[in-house]
């Protein structure tokens, strides 16, 4: 990894715009910057490089569809893990209901419980 020294967002956006990408607000695109920053939106422009240059962006490349691939992300993340949240409660509602087949009424694990494994009754049960 190189020791660049760090570049204001001004100095960020001069250099994208001299490699090529296309802003259709730099107001937009400061803010941008500003709020998500240079080194996170970079990896949704790598395919928008051109493969003959080391730096260089393809005609066309625009910071409007680096944000809207960021955007799509982010949604699609948040989306996932709200997914994720339901599943693990009813994992976990059903991890408890197993608790309670397994241990007395109070919910506490008992030794007759952790001994009997393989029985789904309480101790309390005949």
């Amino acid at each position: 990894m190189s020791n660049q020294k760090p570049r204001t967002i001004e100095e960020q956006i001069r250099l994208l715009r001299s490699r090529g990408m296309v802003f259709s607000s730099e107001e937009y695109a400061r803010q941008c910057l500003q709020h998500i920053s240079y080194f996170r939106l970079k990896y949704y422009w790598t395919d928008m490089r051109d493969e003959d240059t080391e730096h260089d962006f393809l005609k066309g490349a625009s910071f409007d569809d680096v944000v809207a691939r960021y955007n799509f992300d982010r949604n699609l993340r948040l989306i996932l893990f709200y997914a994720i949240e339901i599943i693990e409660v009813a994992l976990r509602r059903l991890s408890i209901i197993c608790h309670r087949q397994r241990t007395a009424v109070c919910g506490i694990w008992t030794i007759h419980s952790l001994r009997n494994r393989t029985t789904m009754k309480t101790p309390c049960s005949t």
